[in-house]
């Protein structure tokens, strides 16, 4: 038996992990409360939970978390939500495609019935999203231009990568060398991704 975060996994799980995964409790969904229902959602997934921890977010791994981001006109004060505030990251194995499973339970841009957006965000909602809004006549002009949807980016509870060289990224960014040591010691069927991404 092993002890990864609370749970109590069979060695033999160990094995079928051939893919990982990166998701980030926000700092709103931490001062909720959160964190641990998430992770159960992310258990009950059938993910294992390899690695988590706790750390306060600095801008350079905000910039190293989206860099995709960085000219969008949203990613000012999402950054700056961020900047300084309480994290937890999450190393996550499982078997082939952890991301999009990552992605069904984050849920999508728009309201996701029973994902962690839609249960527990205020409505996570893009620029492009509002405009779409706009064009099927579902918001007003003045709506669209308003200040209030500028919270909305901050209102996400979760963040989570799509592909697993995004995930590596990720763990690279929010991880020490001793922690991806560890996972590489304890996971070899990851050492191909973690040191090759």
């Amino acid at each position: 038996m092993l002890e990864l975060g609370k749970r109590t996994v069979q060695s033999n799980i160990i094995d079928e992990i051939n893919d990982i995964g990166y998701a980030m409790v926000r700092p709103d969904g931490l001062q909720l409360g959160l964190d641990e229902e998430i992770i159960r959602r992310i258990s009950d997934s059938g993910l294992v939970i390899l690695k988590r921890k706790i750390s306060v977010i600095t801008p350079e791994q905000v910039d190293g978390l989206y860099p995709e981001l960085h000219e969008r006109s949203y990613y000012p004060p999402m950054k700056q939500a961020l900047i300084g505030r309480k994290v937890m990251s999450l190393a996550i194995g499982g078997g082939a495609s952890v991301g999009s499973t990552l992605l069904k339970i984050k849920g999508s841009a728009m309201h996701t019935s029973g994902s962690i957006r839609g249960d527990y965000s205020l409505g996570h909602l893009l620029s492009g999203d509002l405009h779409k809004n706009y064009i099927m006549g579902c918001l007003s002009e003045e709506q669209l231009h308003s200040p209030e949807w500028e919270p909305v980016m901050r209102e996400d509870r979760m963040h989570s990568d799509e592909t697993t060289a995004e995930a590596v990224n990720s763990i690279n960014v929010m991880f020490e060398d001793y922690e991806r040591a560890e996972l590489l010691s304890r996971f070899p069927n990851l050492r191909n991704i973690l040191l090759n991404s």
